[in-house]
């Protein structure tokens, strides 16, 4: 019994290990492969496609899926779906020795292969021949010929039970050109040896798709790393422009730079990831050096190795560019906020000067209103003595009465001022802050 539950991936993820599953082959046998990358668009056309061809040979459609096998009998058809291209796998048994002028791919209907969806990225043949037919091989001359006089890489592969020579040139048909001689390869052990190759082939080239994208960055990066340069002399110095100018620069060549490392990254992330396949690859493919000729790992890493250094130089270029951008722009931040801060530092200073004078100028104008509010007092008072005296009260003197009132109308109007005082500031401390 299992648990009734199972994870909803379970059956995926188990399957993962058997996705790239590789195919027995026996020499004598021709090996073709196309990879295409394919758009959105292209990927909703490859079903269509791929049903015309099993009508041309009428054998039954299959399933559509992430791989996808069938045969007609003679050449035998396996597709796989990866994220950004579809490879296209085709073999069939030969009588005799094969050659790469009669390939399999002659069996195909014209118009279907020439019609695939998607771009070409890469095409190659592969002829798999048993030791007994490799008389026509056994001189450097001899497979200089096979690959139309180009020189020729090889290498003892599988531990010696199998030899592998290639040219890495694309053809006149446009192939690509890869001859494995079976001295004791044991079925599973050719297949595998052919995926290998083949998979080399097609990662070094995905690898390589950033070279030319990475070669139009190096003067972009060196034009904006100057340009930094330049910015970051002017805020040493502070001379010329003002910081406002500079920031204002900064921040456009920030998101020029930005701009340029999002357009890339992924392409320069899945370099290196295809890369480190294709190392893996050529370590699986166990070589032993055939006297004359460069190994596979030595002539790749000759001429793969710089431009994938200078793919990857790029990428930490404007990494470290972006960051270098950052840390001037927090600099200049920092002083603005330094120079705002002391430019508020000296408002305040100021407007405490500015109050200060103000409760001088008050207390001026109280001193002055306390002296007007007790002459207009002691005006109403002399008024009222001079009614009492003129109602009969004729003992009141005027005079006397009128400057005897002045100490106690001063003292009255101060006091009335320092209690108006004392309830605004009341007031003011019993407010929510």
């Amino acid at each position: 019994m299992l648990p009734t539950h199972s994870h909803a991936d379970r059956r995926e993820l188990n399957d993962e290990v058997h996705a790239r599953a590789y195919e027995n082959l026996f020499a004598p046998e021709q090996v073709s492969q196309l990879i295409m990358l394919v758009t959105p668009e292209d990927r909703a056309n490859e079903a269509a496609h791929i049903a015309k061809l099993c009508r041309a040979w009428r054998v039954s459609a299959p399933e559509a899926g992430g791989q996808i096998y069938f045969d007609n009998g003679e050449v035998r058809v396996q597709i796989e779906r990866h994220q950004e291209f579809t490879r296209y796998r085709f073999s069939r048994r030969v009588d005799g020795v094969g050659s790469f002028e009669n390939s399999l791919c002659n069996a195909l209907p014209n118009d279907w292969l020439g019609k695939l969806p998607g771009a070409l990225l890469v095409a190659a043949h592969v002829e798999l021949v048993p030791h007994q037919d490799e008389s026509r091989f056994r001189s450097e001359e001899d497979l200089s010929r096979v690959f139309e006089g180009n020189r020729v890489i090889g290498a003892k592969i599988a531990g010696g039970a199998g030899r592998a020579y290639t040219d890495f040139r694309i053809h006149a048909d446009g192939y690509s050109r890869f001859l494995v001689v079976d001295e004791s390869l044991s079925p599973g052990q050719a297949g595998r040896t052919v995926q290998r190759l083949l998979e080399i082939e097609t990662y070094r080239m995905l690898a390589l798709m950033a070279f030319p994208e990475a070669r139009k960055l190096i003067p972009r990066l060196r034009a904006a790393d100057h340009e930094l340069l330049r910015l970051t002399a002017c805020l040493a110095r502070d001379g010329g422009e003002t910081d406002e100018v500079i920031q204002a620069e900064l921040s456009q060549l920030a998101a020029h730079v930005e701009n340029l490392l999002s357009a890339s990254y992924s392409r320069f992330d899945a370099s290196r990831a295809y890369h480190a396949i294709v190392n893996t690859r050529l370590e699986q493919l166990r070589e032993q050096r055939i006297p004359g000729f460069p190994t596979f790992t030595e002539y790749l890493t000759r001429r793969l190795a710089p431009a994938m250094q200078t793919i990857v130089a790029v990428a930490h270029g404007l990494e470290q560019l972006s960051r270098r951008i950052a840390n001037a722009n927090q600099l200049l931040t920092t002083r603005i906020d330094v120079k705002l801060a002391q430019q508020n530092q000296s408002l305040l200073q100021s407007m405490n000067r500015r109050a200060k004078l103000q409760l001088r100028l008050q207390q001026t104008v109280e001193g002055l209103s306390a002296v007007a509010i007790t002459y207009y007092g002691v005006s109403l008072a002399n008024e009222l003595f001079k009614g009492l005296k003129a109602a009969g009260l004729h003992f009141i003197n005027v005079e006397f009465m009128t400057g005897l009132s002045v100490p106690w109308v001063g003292y009255m109007v101060y006091r009335g001022l320092c209690r108006f005082r004392e309830t605004i500031e009341q007031d003011e401390l019993s407010e929510p802050k």
